[in-house]
């Protein structure tokens, strides 16, 4: 998933490809240029989806889907550099 904000571009990457049966780390990175990224949140959980709100933050749906127990999903907020 890419979010545009202006003419900077995010993109919420997975250390492996969904469907595995291990957990999914994840992160969120900007990006800089061609093949060039920063990192702007690391250690999510499987996240799934990401906005930018009206007051400028990033909001990120952490533990979007997996194992029960059901109800441990997150929604966080970043302040993005």
């Amino acid at each position: 998933m890419i979010e545009k904000a202006g003419c900077m571009r995010w993109k919420i990457q997975l250390d492996q490809a969904i469907p595995s049966r291990r957990p999914v780390q994840g992160k969120v990175v900007r990006i800089d240029g061609k093949n060039h990224y920063t990192d702007i949140a690391t250690g999510l959980f499987l996240p799934t989806a990401m906005t930018f709100g009206p007051d400028g933050n990033l909001y990120v749906s952490n533990v979007g889907f997996g194992p029960p127990p059901v109800g441990l999903g997150q929604i966080l907020k970043i302040a993005v550099p």
